[in-house]
């Protein structure tokens, strides 16, 4: 059956969208390769490059048509090996980790997503990437969730209150990006699902207006929303009511 492509908000480049797809591909093919013995070799890089080709194709594969059900092996294959590059000590940076956590999540390994809930923050700060403070919030608050430790939801949102953050002293990105996820992972320990549904509805439109503007229309983060994603998975698990019909957060995952 042909594929057709998806419709996105924020706009494709659906000519070169194949070729993204192709060059990733490619990528992940010409690195199997010599997977098993750089993995014997525990070259954290290598495995990570492997990983991050894998992703990128699974993204890329699913704005082009492919099912979430069809697209699975391929996330899991991402996920398992990059794990296994933080095991073996590959530098991670916060944004990073926020994509790690939240792929294990939504696609239901528990047993790494349980794993990567423990890692202390200095783990996954890097003095070569400037992040703000609520990004660190939003990483700690799916981390807390995970490990269903309330306590530490609490705490971190005592520290964090949405309500009370200045957005407009937030640097762009990390305001339309991840401070909605703050104010969803805030409503969701609340168990406010009106609070959830209007979180989640200035997610989609931050989203969508963040990507409109950017230059890489057809960039593997604008394809899957898969932080948003693990945090519906989330909500959804305790049973707060809300659609979510979303392009970029495929429930079939």
């Amino acid at each position: 059956m042909e594929l057709t492509i998806r419709n996105y908000p924020h706009g494709l480049d659906e000519e070169i969208l194949p070729d993204d797809y192709e060059v990733e591909k490619e990528r992940a093919d010409d690195l199997e390769e010599d997977l098993n013995a750089e993995i014997a070799e525990e070259n954290a890089i290598y495995v990570d490059s492997y990983a991050e080709a894998n992703y990128f194709a699974a993204c890329y594969k699913y704005a082009l048509g492919e099912s979430p059900d069809n697209l699975k092996p391929l996330l899991a294959k991402a996920l398992e090996n990059w794990f296994l590059a933080v095991r073996f000590g590959i530098v991670m940076d916060v944004y990073e980790f926020i994509r790690l956590l939240a792929l294990a999540r939504a696609v239901g390994n528990r047993e790494i997503a349980e794993a990567l809930a423990k890692t202390k923050r200095d783990r996954y700060t890097d003095p070569d990437v400037e992040a703000e403070e609520i990004v660190f919030a939003v990483a700690e608050l799916l981390a807390a969730f995970i490990r269903r430790d309330d306590e530490a939801v609490a705490l971190v949102l005592a520290e964090n209150n949405p309500a009370t953050i200045d957005e407009k002293k937030i640097y762009r990105y990390d305001r339309m990006i991840y401070f909605p996820l703050l104010e969803m992972m805030n409503a969701i320990h609340q168990g406010d699902s009106a609070k959830l549904a209007a979180a989640l509805e200035k997610r989609q439109k931050q989203f969508v207006d963040f990507f409109k503007r950017s230059t890489e229309k057809n960039d593997p983060e604008a394809l899957i929303d898969m932080p948003g994603l693990a945090v519906a998975v989330i909500a959804r698990r305790r049973d707060l009511k809300f659609t979510d019909s979303s392009v970029y957060r495929p429930s079939g995952l």
